[in-house]
């Protein structure tokens, strides 16, 4: 606040507003703080393992996908995450973590287009999120199907 807004409102008789009380933390704040902060040490965890992997292997990416696949699916708590690289009009994947230490599903490359959800995702660069995918196969996903068949995916 500037000095003459300041005087001014001390000769007009005006009071400073009164101080807020503070509220005591609410036992649900604590948790929703502690776990941004837990959240926000896991990125910044994921992150220097990830460069470990870069400075590791200045020549070769794939150590650096898998370490991206990963760290996605612990970030994002998920069973598995897959890398895709675009190439020539396709998401091809690349990298593949699941959580139980299972191997990778076979899965096919899919156009960078709308009709596939990793398509989707990345043509709109944006989050897409189903909780059942399944009744969008044939209309809105026809180039997910086959993909969704071989891994039996619902959420997405």
């Amino acid at each position: 606040m500037d000095r003459v807004a300041k005087s001014a409102r001390i000769r007009a008789g005006a009071k400073a507003p009164a101080a807020r009380s503070a509220r005591p933390p609410v036992a649900a704040d604590d948790r929703t703080v502690a776990q941004r902060l837990a959240d926000a040490l896991a990125r910044q965890a994921a992150t220097a393992e990830i460069l470990r992997a870069m400075a590791a292997s200045p020549t070769d990416a794939q150590p650096v996908m898998h370490a991206v696949a990963e760290h996605a699916a612990r970030l994002c708590r998920a069973e598995f995450a897959r890398v895709f690289i675009a190439d020539a009009g396709l998401l091809r994947p690349r990298a593949h973590y699941a959580s139980d230490g299972s191997a990778a599903t076979p899965v096919y490359a899919v156009p960078m287009q709308r009709t596939s959800i990793s398509g989707q995702a990345a043509v709109d660069r944006a989050t897409v999120h189903h909780a059942d995918v399944v009744p969008l196969l044939e209309s809105e996903y026809p180039d997910a199907r086959e993909n969704a068949r071989e891994t039996g995916l619902r959420a997405v």
